[in-house]
Order: C-alpha cells, then structure tokens, then sequence
C-alpha cells in the first residue's frame, strides 16, 4: 500500500493502509506527508520505530484473522495506544493510525482516539470514521471501515465519558 490510501476522518487525524518500507523514500513517506505519528495496528507488520525517521511510531497489536472477539490484552493495548496519541494529538500532533487494509484495526484505534477527543459513545466515534473513510475493494469485493463485528460491538458498547484536556495528560 501506499501513502496515499488514507482519508482524513478527524482534524489531524487520517487513516490508512499499511505504508511500504521497501525503499528509502517510502520510508521517509510519513514525514514528508507531514506526520508526526504514525500507529501501527496490524499484529502481522509491526516495523520497528527506526524503519520510519522523523516520526513518532506507535503500536497496537490486533488481530483481524475472524477467529473471534479481540482479547482483552487487545482491547486494553489498542485503548491504551488511542490515549497516548489522544494526548499527542492535543499538543497538536498530526495523526496517521494504519492496519494492512486501513479498515478494521486502524478503524478500531481510530475510534478510540475519537471518543478520547470528544467524550463521545463508540457509537458515535465508530460513525465517524464509517463516514469519513472510504470503502475499497479486497479480492474483488467491496468492503467498507469497520466490517469487522466483534470490533463494532466493542464500540457500540462505550458510553460516552468525559474528553481527555492537556491538563489531564500523564
């Protein structure tokens, strides 16, 4: 995947495909696109941080394989990441959150981020990364942000709690 397969879904916030490292210009392709992070959420391609300079890398380990529910080690990392880079997005930090089709696990970590923003329900979050990333086509058909079930349900399940400020940052 390139770069280019990513949609912004919130005020600096984008997501996407997983980005190539096979070159030193793909490497240099978050940077030069104007990220200052980059999350990492497909547990098959974890790039260490050195693979991508200038920016801040993050990682969420999910699995996509429907072979059921995520873990709750998975929820708790994906939560966890979605809060740090809530943080660094208040200072201000553009966001780019990636899985290997940038639908599923990066719509997850998207959400997440989301509702940490804005103290919505998942419900909600979940509804604006539908709306604002766009479908494409795997193996010929069709697929749209966060077809993944087990990952909607989590989502929809999330009340609405209190945003996160800079003056509640670790």
């Amino acid at each position: 995947m390139a770069i280019e397969d990513r949609d912004r879904i919130f005020p600096r916030i984008w997501q996407g495909g997983r980005p190539d490292a096979e070159t030193e210009d793909q490497r240099w392709a978050p940077y030069n696109a104007g990220f200052d992070v980059v999350v990492f959420c497909a547990k098959e391609w974890q790039p260490a941080p050195g693979v991508f300079p200038n920016v801040r890398v993050f990682h969420a380990f999910l699995d996509d394989s429907g072979t059921g529910p995520p873990s709750k080690e998975e929820l708790r990392d994906a939560n966890a990441t979605a809060r740090k880079i809530a943080f660094l997005h208040l200072r201000g930090a553009r966001l780019l959150i990636t899985c290997q089709q940038g639908l599923n696990r990066s719509g997850l970590v998207s959400a997440l981020t989301i509702r940490n923003l804005t103290g919505s329900s998942g419900f909600w979050a979940r509804n604006e990364v539908q709306k604002h990333r766009r479908a494409k086509r795997i193996y010929g058909v069709l697929a749209f942000p966060l077809f993944n079930s087990d990952f909607v349900s989590y989502l929809d399940s999330l009340p609405a709690k209190a945003p996160l400020s800079i003056s509640t940052a670790p």
